[in-house]
């Protein structure tokens, strides 16, 4: 009888034995409050939406530290005095596989979080000194957020503020106004779809600055935005906005020398409808792309290019290019070996500033993917998509190569496409793979050529994107890889019956 019974149990036990592992629930989450934090300091910060919890932490500034805390959705995080300034991903991890990376921003000055309530003049939330930065959520449909700010005639007033650079779905803006309420500043677009302005103050009293944004993504509802996870920014200070631009060669001068190319100049339109003109020389019949860089470098001008050649003749006008608003047109220099660039603003604004840039057209490429993270089950396999970016007939042979997969996992790449377009690289794991966690680094490169790899990069920016965020890519690919168990041990054979 016992004998019978084994033998039935474990016909019972079979199917579950046999049964699939159960289907892998990566955590989530929307957003981080407080964005940010200032350097040498902590904060409890929240992760909007987590779905999962406990969860593993991975930053890209190995210095930020990160502590889940036993309450659910709320981070423990601590900026030393070492930690670089500026942006880092902080990405989220089980042994079901990781979140998307969102951006965390480690700053230089006073912070503060913004108060409940205050979504009406009368509740404006006082803001006792500058310079600080404000942590606020724009939480709710037709929520606006109003600070108080006692300022002094003649003071210079700056403000930006980051949502959508934070990848918060919200088109912004900021308003100030008087202690009599008149409207002083009006502050949407800049570089990107965030406000910025600096004003200097015609009277002594307090302003109020008010905060709201409309819907990031076209609607056909005019409303103010907001929800939960729309985070932001808001910088105040009492000196201009800080410009970091790319080193330039030389700056305008009167008179203007000619540029010898390849060049990068730093110009500036002065007045109100300037025209600015530069004379290009390079040798006859050599290739070069010229082109206006501004929005790409976080600069408000909004640049048109003309390029005359050499007789005066007009070869070219160009405002947009590649659907960005920087202008940009490839030339081929005639015999006699040079041809003018003008540079104006497309709405005529005074105090402009752009780079002028020379360079040589050489065949090049790059490759993205749209997919955050694999999930890989010993065993099985996965398949990336890879978008393969060939510019200025670039044809070379290119390998694949993936230097840092764990143990039993191999990949196999499709034959890589001769002009710009996908191909799909499968990943699989062994069936004895160990479990795995951690980014990984794929990367292209010419075969036999000792330019260096390319990164393959997880990139967030898409054709809805309305300029750069503060982090547009990462080489950081995710991978977990779900180990199999073992199969079970087959139980023993029941005894021969006995007479």
């Amino acid at each position: 009888m016992k004998a019978g019974r084994l033998s039935c149990c474990l016909l019972l036990l079979a199917p579950l034995l046999a049964a699939p592992l159960p289907a892998a629930d990566p955590p989530k989450f929307t957003g981080l409050h407080p964005a940010g934090i200032a350097v040498g300091s902590e904060s409890v910060v929240e992760a909007i939406g987590s779905t999962v919890w406990p969860v593993k932490t991975w930053c890209s500034v190995p210095s930020l530290k990160i502590e889940p805390t036993p309450d659910k959705g709320k981070l423990k995080i601590t900026a030393p005095a070492e930690a670089p300034l500026g942006p880092a991903l902080i990405r989220f991890y089980t042994a079901d596989g990781a979140s998307d990376a969102r951006i965390f921003l480690i700053g230089s000055g006073p912070e503060l979080l913004e108060t409940p309530k205050h979504d009406r003049p009368v509740e404006a939330q006082a803001i006792p000194s500058l310079p600080v930065t404000i942590n606020g959520i724009l939480e709710r449909r037709h929520d606006i957020d109003f600070f108080r700010l006692p300022l002094k005639q003649g003071q210079t007033l700056s403000a930006r503020l980051d949502a959508y650079t934070l990848r918060s779905d919200l088109d912004s803006f900021l308003i100030l106004l008087a202690p009599d309420g008149r409207e002083l500043v009006l502050a949407s677009d800049t570089h990107t779809i965030d406000p910025a302005f600096e004003t200097v103050i015609p009277t002594t009293g307090d302003y109020l600055l008010q905060v709201n944004a409309i819907p990031h993504k076209a609607s056909a509802e005019v409303a103010f935005a907001g929800d939960k996870d729309k985070v932001y920014r808001l910088h105040l200070g009492t000196k201009p906005l800080e410009k970091s631009l790319p080193k330039a060669d030389s700056f305008e001068a009167k008179p203007q020398p000619p540029l010898k190319a390849p060049h990068r100049l730093q110009g500036t339109l002065t007045g109100a409808g300037e025209r600015d003109r530069f004379r290009i020389e390079a040798a006859a019949g050599s290739k070069w792309r010229v082109r206006v860089e501004a929005r790409a470098i976080h600069l408000i001008t909004d640049p048109v290019l003309r390029i005359l050649k050499a007789d005066g003749s007009l070869l070219r006008e160009v405002d947009d290019s590649n659907a960005k608003p920087d202008p940009v047109q490839d030339i081929t220099m005639e015999a006699a070996g040079f041809c003018e660039a003008e540079v104006r603003d497309r709405f005529g604004r005074p105090s402009q500033v752009y780079q002028l840039v020379v360079e040589p057209i050489v065949p090049s490429f790059r490759a993205n993917t749209t997919q955050d993270a694999l999930i890989l089950t010993g065993g099985k396999s996965v398949d990336l998509t890879v978008n393969l970016i060939r510019e200025d007939g670039h044809a070379a042979a290119l390998e694949f190569l993936a230097p840092d997969l764990p143990a039993g996992v191999t990949w196999k790449a499709e034959a890589f496409p001769a002009k710009t377009g996908p191909f799909k690289v499968t990943f699989t794991a062994a069936a004895t793979a160990a479990a795995f966690q951690g980014p990984i680094h794929l990367q292209l490169k010419e075969t036999g050529s000792p330019r260096p790899a390319q990164a393959v990069l997880k990139t967030w920016q898409s054709e809805e994107s309305r300029g750069d965020y503060w982090i547009n890519e990462t080489a950081n690919l995710w991978l977990t890889v779900v180990a199999v168990p073992p199969p079970a041990t087959p139980a023993p054979p029941p005894p021969a019956a006995t007479k």
